[in-house]
């Protein structure tokens, strides 16, 4: 049984020292694609809750850019506060390949099953969507207000601002542990419960 167990994590360190450069080389050609995606719905969606008009969105290789408006009422009759957002799809990406090849480095000893591979990559990009709708909401908002047209509750600001900063400084940042334990949760820990227990050749 304890030789079983090593081999796995012998098996699992092997698994991430040959994923993780492999992924690293794909996920930068991936990764335009991905955060053209994300930063397109992110911003979007921000936009229809906020309610303000998009005038342009610009993604390229590395910098996402948005400008939005929103006309407001000032003395001097109606006026469009014009609101610039930027930022880069590596301040919530950068942890993708280390993510996956965590993943991949598990599996001897957790055996993840394909659906729960899926669901680790849908709430990586529900992470990602968030951090950029977070962002562009908080942004937005605090533009408006700054520039007078809309007075925004304390409330409501500081859950914005309490949101956005969680998950750029926690939630991005411990993704890879995070998805991870989502796994372990998802039944992988009984999964290595069993294999620690009955040994590598008893059927699950």
């Amino acid at each position: 049984m304890k030789q079983g167990t090593t081999r796995k994590i012998l098996y699992g360190v092997v698994l991430f020292a040959v994923s993780y450069p492999l992924l690293l080389a794909a996920w930068i050609w991936i990764k335009p694609f991905y955060g053209n995606v994300i930063g397109n719905s992110a911003i979007r969606l921000s936009a229809f809750t906020t309610g303000v008009r998009i005038k342009e969105i610009a993604i390229g290789k590395e910098k996402s850019k948005a400008e939005l408006t929103k006309p407001v009422a000032t003395d001097r009759g109606m006026a469009d506060v014009v609101i610039d957002l930027s930022f880069s799809i590596s301040s919530y990406t950068f942890n993708v390949p280390l993510t996956l090849s965590l993943i991949a480095a598990l599996y001897p000893v957790a055996g993840w099953r394909f659906r729960n591979f899926i669901e680790a990559i849908v709430l990586l990009a529900a992470i990602h969507m968030l951090y950029v709708y977070s962002y562009c909401t908080y942004q937005t908002l605090l533009t408006i207000t700054n520039y007078g047209g809309q007075k925004t509750g304390a409330g409501t600001q500081l859950f914005w601002e309490f949101l956005w900063n969680f998950t750029d400084n926690m939630v991005v940042r411990f993704e890879p542990f995070l998805i991870a334990f989502y796994l372990w949760l998802r039944g992988g820990h009984k999964t290595a419960f069993r294999h620690a227990v009955d040994g590598p050749n008893q059927k699950l």
